[in-house]
């Protein structure tokens, strides 16, 4: 149903987003009323078919319902277009709607908890969080090259030296991929090395269990 009534315009109540990183909790935005206009159905974006596609301030504007057997594709969060906003339904938060509605208005039902409520909506991807990250990953890049185990072994009269593969010895984890894992704020850099984001400990390997 969200499909049809979709179809001309949707005035869209956005959710708050607050996005963790290294243990800080950053708000990247707050409640906010969109109008969508220029409205595609069932178009694909990113190489996913999705519910709603619509534009929002020249930014495309995402909406994917999910349910028991489809859950947010990996395309969606990480899209091949970054300037836009992708948001996720949950049909169970839906369904609640509709029970709650006593007269059989069902259409009216909905077209407000679109455009009044939040609950039952959560931000797959705001360009502003992937602006964040991307910020704090240049930011430890560098203290990655300097405090990485083994580094201080590299002779300092040799520059053209390419430091080694491995970020520890007998690990599969290379410095290539620690920095993905704290882009995505799974891992920090501490004096020692590696820590897990949650607990501290020592991150050495992709067999890391965290103790919190």
């Amino acid at each position: 149903m969200i499909r049809q009534v979709s179809a001309t315009g949707l005035v869209f109540k956005a959710p708050r987003y607050v996005q963790n990183i290294d243990n800080t909790q950053h708000v990247v935005t707050e409640e906010s009323l969109q109008t969508l206009n220029n409205i595609e159905i069932g178009k694909k974006f990113s190489g996913v078919t999705v519910d709603i596609i619509g534009v929002v301030k020249d930014i495309p504007f995402v909406l994917y319902v999910t349910y028991k057997d489809r859950h947010i594709p990996y395309e969606l969060k990480h899209p091949s277009v970054t300037r836009c906003g992708i948001v996720e339904l949950s049909a169970d938060h839906l369904s609640r709607v509709f029970k709650d509605e006593k007269n059989g208005r069902y259409t009216d039902s909905l077209l407000r908890y679109l455009r009044e409520d939040t609950q039952g909506k959560t931000w797959v991807y705001h360009p502003r969080s992937a602006n964040m990250l991307r910020k704090k990953a240049q930011k430890n890049s560098g203290r990655i090259d300097q405090e990485i185990p083994g580094n201080s072994d590299l002779k300092p009269n040799r520059p053209t030296q390419k430091p080694p593969k491995q970020v520890f010895p007998n690990s599969a984890v290379t410095r290539d991929l620690a920095r993905e894992y704290i882009q995505i704020g799974l891992i920090t850099v501490g004096e020692s090395g590696y820590e897990c984001a949650k607990c501290g400990r020592p991150w050495k390997d992709l067999l890391h269990r965290c103790k919190t």
